[in-house]
């Protein structure tokens, strides 16, 4: 849970940033023990098969180790020279996809995306002596979390090039206004919206942080949904006429539109938009055995917290709750914790006790929820969220 790393405080005033996409800076809050060290870099380093996650960057240009020695056996024994070569030249070095190759990263955006109910990942960056970016003055199309883990490194804050940024076209100008020059010390986080110009520079220290990308939903993330729930309607199924048939085309292309202007909206579907985003995002749940020791309705969860299985998603209302399925075999849920469960439905984790009061203040038997519970749990539909 994010509370493993972070106080309550901290975490109303990141969302509150989040929410409204302002950039901010936290001193001294992050123990990096609970990410990565220099010598954790290097374990990571060492057990790599592959170096194709990793890059060297200069001050003007990226160097990939992985393609300058295809020859496996030659790439083993001049690796740690060219890493040196170019450590000491001034390059950072890059460790792309961090979350895929150490647990604590990886527990850390499984529980910065559950969440945040959206994907997360992790770079590493390392640099040992004064370096430049060769990206200058950028902005991302996602939003980053920007943990230093040892040594310190300098940000620079200007403006947003873009307050709802989707592609890398814009041009910076020159007279980009400066909002904030900052040096992030061990423990320190800087967090930056998508957008947002920004520039990192070691200086003359020694220097690691994680940066952790963060996927920010836009209306663009709709039409996924879109197109699965038109797939329902027999005229959106039509065959095209061949494309190289303008006249063809631009009756069938008008038709379209009139049909889409058609499609109304019931509020109705909400949950199901909400679920269809949730399915989307993929967390690293570093493993998930079956539960062991519940077996039968007399277990009881006082103390547990529940997450959904992220194959489980929403189809629509019943009279008796909702249906779930994990696209095989669906499930109903009791619309006397259907509160709860639409929590669970977007990503949230929940603790047995709110399941069991919602549950109990509309009518059901302790042992009812109990067994449900279990029952839930042995269909692969929760697990217990450690």
């Amino acid at each position: 849970m994010i509370l493993d790393y972070f106080d309550q405080e901290f975490i109303d005033e990141f969302l509150n940033n989040y929410n409204q996409s302002s950039w901010f800076y936290k001193k001294d809050i992050f123990d990096p023990n609970q990410l990565c060290n220099w010598s954790e870099l290097n374990y990571i380093i060492s057990m790599l098969d592959s170096y194709n996650d990793v890059l060297m960057l200069g001050e003007r240009e990226i160097v990939s180790p992985y393609n300058l020695f295809k020859d496996k056996k030659k790439r083993a024994r001049k690796i740690t020279n060219l890493f040196n070569k170019y450590i000491f030249n001034g390059y950072t070095f890059v460790l792309n996809g961090a979350h895929t190759k150490h647990v604590k990263i990886a527990k850390f955006c499984s529980d910065l995306s559950q969440f945040l109910c959206t994907n997360t990942q992790t770079n590493l960056y390392a640099s040992w002596k004064d370096s430049s970016s060769p990206f200058g003055p950028h902005w991302d199309e996602r939003d980053i979390f920007i943990i230093q883990l040892e040594g310190s490194k300098k940000w620079k804050i200007y403006d947003f090039a873009d307050i709802d940024p989707i592609n890398h076209k814009y041009v910076l100008n020159k007279n980009e206004e400066l909002l904030a020059e900052l040096t992030l010390e061990k423990g320190d986080i800087l967090y930056i919206p998508m957008g947002q110009i920004h520039l990192a520079e070691t200086g003359n220290n020694i220097s690691l942080h994680a940066t952790v990308g963060i996927h920010r939903h836009t209306a663009l993330d709709l039409l996924d949904w879109l197109k699965d729930d038109l797939s329902k309607l027999p005229e959106f199924r039509k065959r095209m006429p061949n494309i190289n048939d303008k006249d063809q085309m631009e009756k069938f292309v008008a038709k379209f539109f009139i049909n889409l202007s058609q499609v109304h909206w019931n509020s109705h579907k909400i949950y199901n938009v909400m679920s269809h985003l949730k399915s989307n995002f993929k967390f690293n749940s570093i493993l998930n055995f079956p539960y062991i020791g519940i077996d039968s309705f007399e277990s009881y969860f006082t103390n547990e917290v529940f997450v959904l299985n992220h194959s489980i998603t929403y189809e629509k209302e019943h009279q008796h709750g909702l249906i779930i399925s994990n696209g095989k075999k669906k499930w109903i849920v009791p619309k006397e914790i259907s509160s709860s469960f639409n929590d669970l439905l977007l990503g949230k984790p929940v603790h047995y006790s709110t399941i069991s009061r919602e549950g109990c203040e509309n009518g059901l038997k302790a042992q009812y929820i109990s067994k449900f519970c279990t029952d839930m749990i042995h269909s692969g539909i929760i697990n217990i969220y450690n």
